[in-house]
């Protein structure tokens, strides 16, 4: 099945199948919250393991299967939601421009 393009949205919807609590509040002095770590830790988790997931989808099914549905546009992700989920970053420009980057020094 074809893939569809990667954009923040669609990346930001697989690192949310990958890990549901990307965006949990985080409470420095919380020891759960301490220990999952604060939303930047988490998505710069999440990024390299989704981009690694998508390649790997090019060549073969892999067997993440909620993020390969997300890849696929049979999960969660539309693209006329994109704008939704970029929102989800919180307007935090910093945030944005690390997914973007990440995209963007894929494909260069």
């Amino acid at each position: 099945m074809p893939l569809l393009p990667l954009t923040p949205g669609l990346v930001i919807s697989a690192m949310l199948r990958f890990n549901n609590g990307l965006f949990a509040p985080h409470d420095p002095d919380c020891v759960i919250m301490r220990a999952i770590g604060s939303v930047e830790e988490r998505i710069s988790a999440a990024l390299p393991y989704v981009l690694t997931r998508y390649d790997a989808q090019k060549v073969e099914t892999i067997t993440d299967l909620q993020i390969a549905e997300e890849f696929e546009g049979t999960g969660f992700y539309r693209p006329e939601k994109e704008q939704e989920y970029i929102d989800m970053l919180g307007g935090r420009a910093d945030l944005f421009e690390l997914v973007s980057t990440a995209i963007a020094e894929r494909s260069a």
